[in-house]
């Protein structure tokens, strides 16, 4: 979408704003410097930006709905089990995760009642039916959009097929 002539995402990618789940690492922490990030955006593009928290988040939904009313939410979604792992690799290679990938799932659930962060909710972040459903509460069909990311990567290619 980045690559649309009419739609701006800033340089920085997921600041993770809004919600309660950071997953660890720097994000935008005031409004002020959250709409520095936009203050490029050229005069009639659509501006958007992307954080893989939002969807988890319990109040991600509710805070934007509140900062924007009139959101339009773009939901990709991955396979479950290629994102836990995926989101393993991620905490492996920044040095927090020490545990097996079996061993991390065993010690999710006292990991999240522990208060650790997003990160390691390796299981729990692939549960999409009540994420999505949240959304769909707050910004209502018409504003919500679901992709499987499987899919949406075979449309490109179509796309480049064609053209």
């Amino acid at each position: 979408m980045k690559q649309h002539p009419q739609i701006y995402f800033p340089e920085r990618k997921e600041p993770h704003f809004f919600g309660n789940m950071k997953p660890g690492g720097e994000h935008v922490n005031n409004i002020n410097e959250y709409l520095k990030m936009f203050e490029d955006a050229p005069d009639n593009t659509v501006i958007g930006e992307a954080s893989t928290s939002y969807l988890y988040s319990s109040d991600a939904a509710n805070k934007i709905k509140k900062f924007n009313n009139n959101a339009k939410i773009i939901v990709m979604l991955r396979n479950p089990v290629d994102r836990a792992y995926s989101m393993y690799r991620h905490q492996v290679r920044n040095g927090s995760e020490n545990l097996s990938f079996e061993e991390g799932l065993k010690a999710e659930e006292s990991r999240i009642l522990k208060g650790w962060k997003y990160g390691f909710h390796y299981f729990a972040g692939g549960k999409y039916s009540w994420q999505i459903e949240n959304y769909f509460d707050f910004f209502g069909d018409n504003n919500v959009k679901v992709f499987c990311l499987k899919t949406l990567k075979k449309i490109r290619m179509l796309h480049y097929l064609i053209f």
